[in-house]
């Protein structure tokens, strides 16, 4: 059964605890799946935004898939992702992004680009993997490596692979 919801104000659908702001969603398996190709938010809790071109939320597995010019938004942590795709997991509070991936840690004055980004919002860890860059400008520091592992809180990034590091 396919539902399309159209109103020419955006539309605020609730699907658990993420709330949509789209001009046009399309729900498929008895409303399990929603998918919006016209652009928009996902608001996740009070502290998770989520923009794209196009969004896909499964409500089982909650698993949302926002691509084209995705971006993602930690409003808690000051932390933004950019990425061509961005897949967030709303059980495991994981944002992986992938193409074009850079992550914008306001609060720890980082920067990490690279071409596959996971950031874990509950443990507060970055993983980077393939092209990472890593700019800390609080210590003037530039880091190029395979793989990264960011500890947050521990302010400590472990590195894999061939590794450069700037002072």
């Amino acid at each position: 059964l396919l539902i399309i919801f159209c109103v020419f104000n955006l539309n605020k659908v609730f699907a658990e605890e993420i709330v949509f702001e789209t001009p046009e969603i399309i729900t498929f398996e008895n409303g399990n799946i929603l998918k919006a190709s016209k652009g928009g938010k996902a608001l996740i809790g009070e502290s998770t935004e989520i923009t794209a071109n196009q969004f896909e939320y499964n409500k089982i597995t909650k698993i949302l898939i926002a691509k084209g010019n995705a971006v993602a938004i930690d409003k808690l942590n000051e932390i933004k992702i950019i990425a061509d795709k961005l897949t967030y997991d709303e059980i495991k509070l994981i944002v992986i992004a992938s193409g074009n991936s850079k992550a914008i840690d306001k609060l720890n004055n980082i920067t990490i680009e690279a071409d596959e980004l996971k950031y874990n919002q509950k443990d507060l860890i970055y993983t980077a993997k393939k092209n990472v860059k890593v700019d800390d400008k609080s210590n003037n520091i530039f880091t190029e490596a395979e793989k990264i592992n960011y500890l947050i809180n521990e302010e400590k990034i472990f590195t894999e692979g061939k590794t450069k590091i700037l002072t």
